[in-house]
Order: C-alpha cells, then structure tokens, then sequence
C-alpha cells in the first residue's frame, strides 16, 4: 500500500516538473521573439536612417 502511494507521490513530482519546464520553455520562446522583434524595430530603424542619409541632397564643393 505504501508502495502504491509513494509511486503517486512520485508521478506527481514528475507531473509538476514537466508542467515547470514547460513554463520556462514558454518564457524563454516569448522572450527570444521579443528580442527578435526588437532587433528586427532596430535594423528597420537603422535602414530608414540610411535612407534618408543617401536621399539628402549632396553639396557641390
């Protein structure tokens, strides 16, 4: 009896512990397409600047 018990304790802890890294796993997701989506506002950012350098008009020295 105490057997049967003592392996429900243990499917639980398994349980608890795949629900756990299944949580982590979805914060780390959500945090890597946030730094993507940064890095992807900063490359747009960068390109816009670029072109608005290369649209201005040049000086005729």
């Amino acid at each position: 009896m105490a057997n049967a018990e003592q392996e429900k304790r243990v499917e639980q802890e398994k349980a608890a512990r795949r629900s756990a890294i299944a949580a982590i796993e979805r914060e780390i997701t959500e945090y890597e397409r946030k730094l993507i989506r940064e890095l992807e506002n900063e490359l747009t950012q960068e390109g816009a600047k670029q072109e608005s350098t290369l649209a201005r008009p040049t000086s005729t020295n």
